[in-house]
Order: structure tokens, then sequence, then C-alpha cells
């Protein structure tokens, strides 16, 4: 992740469920994911968002149990608008 947009997405996350609901990884992973070929071209953040049910529930994501919990739909929508948002003001004030 590069400084800048980490920041970026970090100030959005804050200002969408606070301090609480920011939980940074212990030890970062990214799974099988290729978003690092994304980033050796560009700068840019990796961000997971949980979507479990109940706190307590853990259920793989591509289990045929897994049900996502609704309302983390909005959350990610109100992220993403944020982040754009975020970006808008921390691009608009400095040179790229």
């Amino acid at each position: 992740n590069s400084p800048r947009e980490t920041e970026i997405a970090r100030r959005a996350a804050l200002a969408v469920v606070g301090e609480r609901g920011l939980v940074p990884m212990e030890h970062p992973s990214m799974g099988s994911e290729d978003f690092a070929f994304y980033l050796g071209k560009i700068p840019g953040c990796y961000v997971r968002f949980g979507a479990r049910r109940h706190e307590d529930e853990y259920i793989p994501l591509h289990s045929p149990m897994f049900d996502i919990h609704e309302e983390v739909l909005k959350v990610g929508a109100a992220w993403f608008a944020r982040v754009a948002w975020e970006a808008i003001r921390e691009y608009g004030q400095r040179n790229t």
C-alpha cells in the first residue's frame, strides 16, 4: 500500500465507521489476490470489509453456509463514496 492512498482510505473509514470500526490487520495478508500487480503500476491501498452477521461467527467467504450481512453493503458504499471525496480533497490540495 502506498502511504498517501492508505491515509485517504483510513480517513474515509474513520469518517464512516469511526475508530472502533477500523481494525488494522495484525499480519497483513492479501490471500490469493493479485492486487499487488496493480500497486506495482499505480499507487493504491488494498482493504477488506467484514461481513459477519455475528461477532462470534466464522464462516469462510467461499463456504456454502456463508450468508452476507447485507448492512455491510451500505457501509461499503458509504466508504467508497467517502474515499472519492477524500481523494478529491487530497489531490486538489497538492500537486500529484
